[in-house]
């Protein structure tokens, strides 16, 4: 399970700092109308990037929280052009247009040979270090003045 190459999603998002900003369900209805328009410019102001490429789920919920990216795995496939929303970030509310998005999976061991490699060494470090440690201290008696044997 560690070496699973998790989902990837790449997506475009128009953002809004309040939920309640009329323009909001304006500029989902005018972006689904009209394919050509220009979605950068809707929404207000944001801090990050407005496009996101082949991000793992897991920098997606860093970056905007859990909740949306909850949402955004459970959006439909890319490839339709649909702007989604509105959804919900730590951040605010956002209009969401997934363009990729790739299923998570278990690469065979060809492609993570090396890092597996890598792992089962450490690992055997570990086992190896710990060992010699207990061995060590087992050659020790421990004496504590004053005390006396039950």
């Amino acid at each position: 399970e560690r070496f699973e190459i998790p989902q990837r999603i790449s997506f475009d998002h128009v953002f809004f700092s309040d939920e309640n900003d009329p323009r909001l369900q304006d500029s989902a209805q005018t972006l689904n109308a009209d394919r050509d328009a220009d979605w950068r410019g809707f929404g207000d102001p944001f801090m990050l990037q407005r496009r996101y490429g082949n991000l793992p789920v897991r920098e997606i919920v860093r970056l905007f929280g859990s909740e949306f990216a909850g949402e955004i795995v459970a959006l439909p496939d890319a490839g339709a052009e649909v702007w989604h929303g509105p959804l919900n970030s730590a951040l605010g509310i956002h209009l969401v247009r997934i363009t990729q998005s790739t299923e998570a999976r278990m690469p065979g061991l060809d492609e993570i040979r090396g890092p597996v490699l890598q792992d089962w060494r450490e690992h055997e470090q570990r086992r190896r270090t710990a060992e010699e440690v207990a061995a060590i201290v087992d050659r020790y008696t421990i004496v504590v003045e004053g005390a006396t044997d039950p």
